[in-house]
């Protein structure tokens, strides 16, 4: 498509079949409102600008059209409101005299900083790819990846109270926490932690959005506060212009947007709280919270940075420690499902027109610098966004290896009153040695374990609670294992594992040969029930290690059919299989 041409939409990139755009509704002689760039505006001799997808104290993001890559981009373009405005000619700024053009210098060459550093995490799942940047008319540029989704804050107002529970945030909220702690390692800060600023894509992912705005409040540089801070979720030191910042401020904003996001309130301004706290712990607002799990968000949400976790590793360990201790141990005894959380989005009905049949996800961290656009689908309502299911939970510190389930808790009980039926199950599945213990999909020739490592299989069904491991526990569950007559099983690869993904839950039961995510009701696992009774709704690891991340690899989610790779240290389902290869 060339986007200069009459039959493309210069609003939206579109096919302007029709007007106003049947994409996005532009209408003829409609520009972009002052300041922001007009449109069809081409920077760099390549990038056709679009509408405005954001703006903010310090800058204007623009849908673009990149002219030699011939797709859809996001640029930044640095334009401080107070140190500058839009020049006559419509393109180029005039950079205010005096203390405001040194600030206005000041900012960019940190702008222009910070996008050479974000270049840096191009390989980030959780960070919207830096592919560019560069300087033009006075000011800086810098030329991100275009993805689609909404705001947090956009989420929880569609949720009842404006809120969602605490385990549902606090996975969510994983991702972000995971980012801040690439970037702090790296030497830099977000600073501006929000539910404005936290970002769900269509695909499921989370990333942080305009990391590089409150950067520019530190030092004898710093600007008007009202611009950079958000009241109730900056800590008191962002406030003071020498105050010391450092990884304990983002604990802060991070702390501060769990409140919100479990509440449905916004803490006190920090700065009204250093007198008389009149910060409302969240089990006196009726949420349903462990003492525990509160005592490490007020922590986190300290007035005095001396008195918070001094690190975004500090909070998760704390937060993790009390998980483990609420958790049972794995037992052969049968014992009630827990509760499953809800989703974070409801999946949808179908898979949305044009949607890639592959649906391969990273393991879930955030991002940063970035003001991405909400795109017109996500504004339009949750029910066109694509299914988005609670992220996985994590397990920072690897818990002690669980002890493989013994022979005699995993080996076939023969059950003489229930031979074995010679008819295929769902026409597919062949029931295997004594009591049917073993499984072999006719269609794959791979054979199976019908129950997941932990569970015990008593001639008719799964016995006991599947075992959560992490991917290099997993890995040893097979190790000198002899089931069944056969001592050669082992971890599926991420390709076999699929092929038992069944969608029978929430849509007409079929087999899930697309490779498009099942509907679910994220309740009944997407596997088929008779086969494989009593397999949890949840992650499966395979054997396929992430080619993006050394220490990630490959699960299916058997609860919408999703599949993605994930830090090896989470916790997991897993289920044997031999043969193939």
């Amino acid at each position: 498509m060339d986007a200069a041409s009459p039959s493309a939409c210069p609003h939206c990139f579109g096919d302007l079949s029709a007007t106003p755009c049947p994409h996005c509704g532009w209408q003829p002689n409609v520009d972009n409102p002052p300041p922001a760039l007009a449109l069809g505006t081409l920077l760099d001799g390549r990038y056709r600008i679009g509408r405005v997808l954001g703006h903010g104290g310090f800058g204007i993001t623009y849908l673009a059209w990149d002219e030699n890559l011939q797709l859809r981009l996001a640029i930044k373009e640095y334009l401080p409101r107070d140190c500058a405005s839009r020049a006559p000619d419509g393109v180029s700024l005039a950079i205010y005299s005096g203390q405001a053009g040194e600030q206005f210098a000041y900012g960019l060459d940190r702008f222009l900083e910070e996008a050479r550093a974000l270049a840096r995490f191009d390989q980030h799942p959780g960070i919207v790819t830096v592919k560019s940047f560069f300087r033009a008319h006075g000011t800086g540029y810098c030329v991100m990846d275009y993805v689609e989704g909404l705001t947090l804050k956009q989420y929880l107002e569609r949720q009842p109270g404006g809120r969602i529970p605490v385990e549902q945030a606090w996975r969510l909220l994983q991702p972000v926490m995971d980012a801040l702690r690439a970037v702090h390692k790296e030497g830099l800060l977000h600073r501006d932690l929000s539910p404005d600023n936290i970002y769900i894509t269509r695909e499921g992912r989370v990333k942080l959005l305009d990391f590089g705005a409150a950067r520019f409040a530190a030092g004898e540089h710093s600007r008007s506060l009202s611009i950079i801070l958000k009241p109730g979720y900056a800590p008191e030191e962002q406030y003071r212009t020498r105050g010391k910042q450092g990884p304990w401020t983002d604990v802060y904003g991070l702390a501060a947007t769990l409140y919100r996001a479990i509440t449905g309130t916004v803490p006190p301004e920090a700065l009204d709280r250093l007198d008389e706290d009149e910060l409302v712990a969240p089990s006196q607002l009726g949420i349903v919270i462990s003492s525990d799990q509160e005592r490490v968000l007020l922590k986190a949400l300290a007035v005095r940075a001396a008195a918070r976790y001094p690190t975004m590793h500090g909070m998760q360990e704390a937060w993790g420690a009390v998980e483990r201790a609420q958790e049972k141990p794995v037992a052969s005894a049968p014992r009630p499902e827990s509760p499953k959380p809800p989703p974070v989005f409801a999946a949808p009905a179908s898979e949305p027109e044009g949607a890639s049949p592959n649906r391969s996800r990273r393991f879930g961290v955030g991002g940063l610098l970035v003001i991405i656009a909400i795109s017109v689908l996500a504004l339009v309502g949750l029910s066109q966004i694509d299914g988005i299911i609670d992220p996985p939970t994590p397990t920072p510190t690897p818990t002690p290896t669980p002890s493989r389930p013994s022979l005699s808790e995993t080996s076939p009980v023969t059950s003489p009153s229930r031979p074995v039926s010679p008819d295929l199950i769902s026409g597919r599945y062949q029931p295997l040695g004594p009591g049917g213990a073993i499984i072999e999909d006719t269609t794959t020739n791979l054979q199976w374990m019908r129950c997941s490592q932990g569970q015990r299989w008593n001639g008719d069904t799964c016995d006991g609670e599947a075992a959560k491991l992490t991917w290099d526990d997993a890995m040893r569950q097979p190790r000198g294992l002899s089931f069944g007559g056969h001592a050669d099983w082992r971890v599926p690869t991420k390709d076999e594992l699929v092929t038992l993904v069944y969608c029978s839950s929430g849509q007409p039961k079929t087999w899930n040969d697309t490779g498009a995510w099942c509907k679910g009701n994220f309740e009944r696992p997407t596997i088929d029930h008779v086969a494989f009774p009593d397999t949890p709704a949840r992650w499966f690891w395979s054997s396929s290690p992430s080619a993006n991340h050394s220490d990630g690899a490959w699960y299916v989610l058997f609860s919408s059919a999703r599949d993605g790779d994930s830090s090896k240290s989470y916790a997991y389902h897993v289920r044997l299989v031999r043969g193939g290869q």
